[in-house]
């Protein structure tokens, strides 16, 4: 015998089918977006990145110029920073490149310089620091065609971040140049104040350092003039008036006196 249900038990049938659908559904969605998050948290560089990384680094070392070149493109497609100084130099140094030995003509065929004299002339301090981690700071006073080591030629051209880096990698600071001008000469001309005190900081430390920076400071260029008579000259010239001449002054006169 069939029971006929009435209105009431209809409606409420109803409402538990309609209860369980919604469940259902909603289940489905959130399952759906953990399928998608997932599949997000899973997923590989994209194409390009991909592309990058398996790259092989390959660097031109015919010559000079040919190695600072390739070694600029291998800087922008792998996209290095600081982090990657150690693996771009190890690369560099498991070729067999000698970046102490690759001439970079530059404007004559007899004008020739070193990687690093090329990166400190692009004023390129990552280029510097991967050239010096690949070998170059065992040979850090090299001299180009013009006689000038990395770090005369970074003072020289007021890369006040490349000199200190050179000094800090042990780069010599008692040498003189044609003009018999040290490094305090050219630091001081330049209004480098910072250079200037670590060049003095570092050989104050011992006794004969101290004697040497003695010298550097009383040492005349052909021009019969000291570093300090270079600092006071830029800083009495109006367009030399930015405070970096009067701190080089400074400097300068406090190594000056015999420390007790």
């Amino acid at each position: 015998m069939l029971i006929k249900p009435n209105l009431k038990q209809i409606v409420f049938f109803g409402f538990l089918m309609a209860c369980s659908m919604n469940s259902a559904l909603g289940m489905g969605a959130v399952a759906k977006e953990q399928n998608v998050t997932e599949n997000k948290d899973v997923a590989g560089p994209t194409p390009s990145e991909q592309e990058i990384d398996e790259k092989p680094i390959v660097f031109d070392d015919k010559n000079g110029d040919a190695f600072v070149t390739s070694l600029e493109q291998v800087i922008k497609t792998h996209k290095i920073d600081e982090n990657g100084i150690d693996r771009i130099s190890k690369v560099i140094i498991d070729q067999g490149i000698n970046v102490t030995i690759l001439d970079c003509f530059v404007s004559k065929p007899r004008s020739t310089r070193r990687p690093l004299h090329v990166a400190v002339d692009k004023k390129a301090l990552l280029l510097v620091k991967i050239i010096l981690a690949a070998g170059a700071k065992h040979d850090i006073d090299e001299k180009d065609s013009a006689g000038m080591t990395a770090l005369w030629l970074a003072v020289d051209q007021g890369h006040e971040d490349i000199a200190l880096l050179l000094i800090d990698n042990a780069a010599s600071t008692i040498q003189l140049d044609a003009n018999k001008c040290n490094i305090l000469h050219l630091a001081a001309a330049r209004g480098l104040y910072k250079v200037v005190h670590k060049v003095c900081y570092e050989l104050d430390k011992f006794e004969p350092g101290k004697i040497k920076l003695a010298k550097l400071l009383a040492q005349k260029n052909k021009a019969k003039v000291t570093p300090l008579d270079c600092a006071n000259n830029r800083e009495n010239q109006a367009k030399y008036l930015d405070g970096n001449f009067a701190r080089t002054v400074t400097t300068l006169k406090e190594f000056m006196v015999p420390k007790s």
